[in-house]
């Protein structure tokens, strides 16, 4: 086994990102369909298209994905932490 072998062997965050999203599409397609209401096709297609080019950055830009899902999430932590924890939060503490 040489070293080239094993990284094939080790999967990376692309092809994580990549399985979730197609388990995610396998899922989707195997559940009962209801009646699509009028205008709804659009906005499935629409949806499909916007997996598609996530799936593509982070099979491109597998670090650079990774650091913005960091910084959304820690900027959605702010915010739920302050709206949290009131306006005179800060107050308290001089």
């Amino acid at each position: 086994m040489t070293p080239n072998d094993l990284d094939e062997m080790i999967p990376t965050i692309a092809d994580e990102s990549s399985a979730v999203v197609d388990d995610a599409q396998v899922i989707s397609k195997t559940l009962p369909s209801a009646r699509v209401p009028t205008g709804t096709e659009r906005l499935k297609g629409d949806v499909e298209h916007a997996l598609d080019a996530v799936r593509g950055y982070v099979i491109r830009q597998p670090v650079r994905a990774v650091l913005i899902a960091a910084v959304g999430g820690a900027a959605l932590s702010a915010l739920v932490s302050a709206r949290l924890c009131g306006n005179d939060s800060w107050r308290t503490y001089r």
